[in-house]
């Protein structure tokens, strides 16, 4: 969706300009919606390396506090939504809740089974005990080829 709107954006960007007599001000702002495209796509492109790198895909909520994330293994797989405001929380606290309906995964600690709020800084531990869980103890990614595999036996 997002593509066909910078698409769209793209294609309406000349008319605009052709429009308004091609000013000053619509050259401007051809340029600026151009710059803010490329940010853009080298967001979603940073996006998408974390997302390969940990085995979890993020989607954003309307508003962007929050995102619901699915961190998937070989045969597991566990989805949650984390709030980086959420209403009982402090600034710098972000709370964490399971997907609804979501189903325990063998080895994800119990804690991990409810609503909690922590601090910020705990956030990396906490996607470590959701990685270890989903990948039942080892990386939730079986590596494809032998240099992965050799790199990844060697962590």
């Amino acid at each position: 969706k997002r593509e066909e709107a910078a698409a769209a954006a793209a294609a309406s960007a000349p008319e605009l300009a052709a429009a308004s007599g091609g000013g000053a001000e619509a050259e401007r702002l051809a340029a600026e919606n151009a710059q803010l495209r490329a940010q853009i796509e080298a967001l979603e492109h940073t996006t998408a390396i974390y997302m390969t790198l940990t085995g979890v895909t993020v989607r954003l909520e309307a508003g962007g506090q929050t995102a619901t994330c699915e961190c998937r293994g070989e045969e597991r797989t566990h989805a949650f939504t984390v709030d980086t405001q959420p209403e009982d929380g402090d600034e710098g606290e972000i709370g964490y809740a399971p997907a609804p309906g979501a189903v325990g995964c063998p080895g994800l600690p119990d804690y991990l089974l409810d609503e909690l709020i922590f601090e910020r800084e705990q956030a990396p531990a906490l996607l470590v005990k959701v990685m270890e869980a989903v990948g039942g103890g080892k990386a939730p990614h079986t590596p494809r080829s032998s240099r992965r595999s050799s790199i990844m036996s060697n962590a």
